[in-house]
């Protein structure tokens, strides 16, 4: 009987709800398993009542030991009215590394309805930066190596040679 009255309560709370409109999310490092000196940047989405935006001095950057701390500039409206960017996704560049484990944190500033300043954590995301690849060495004979397939090259042109003197 009560699972009745829960399924049409979740029904009828699903009708009324909307999808996300204020949001900015960490969604994931880019590339996902970064070598030592690539560039590394953070994927960001945004929703319609959240913008992240271009303004002179962001996105600011800082590092202590393997922590790194991003503060981007955003803007937010609690007003549905004032809602009018389209849902997005970017790439921030945030540094090169070298090898070893990191953590970021992405945090967002916006002046919210009476002027103040916000500074919001929008997420953290731990990766990890391996050692620079190198070009692995073509493989080459030895003189060794040199030897036996000179060896093999002559008894095959001797074995070959003996089949068409026998036709």
């Amino acid at each position: 009987m009560h699972l009745r009255y829960s399924a049409t309560a979740f029904f009828a709370l699903l009708a009324f709800a909307s999808p996300a409109r204020a949001y900015i999310s960490l969604d994931a490092i880019v590339p996902s398993s970064p070598l030592a000196g690539e560039t590394v940047s953070a994927r960001l989405s945004d929703g319609i009542c959240d913008a992240i935006i271009e303004a002179d001095g962001y996105p600011q950057i800082t590092q202590t030991g393997n922590s790194i701390r991003m503060l981007i500039e955003t803007i937010h409206s609690d007003d549905q009215d004032f809602c009018t960017s389209l849902p997005g996704t970017v790439d921030l560049p945030f540094g090169a590394f070298t090898a070893g484990a990191y953590t970021l944190q992405v945090d967002r500033h916006y002046v919210d309805f009476i002027g103040l300043d916000v500074i919001e954590t929008v997420g953290t995301a731990s990766f990890v930066v391996g050692g620079a690849s190198e070009a692995a060495p073509l493989p080459t004979l030895g003189s060794w190596g040199l030897f036996v397939l000179g060896l093999g090259v002559l008894t095959l042109a001797a074995f070959m040679r003996k089949q068409r003197d026998m036709s």
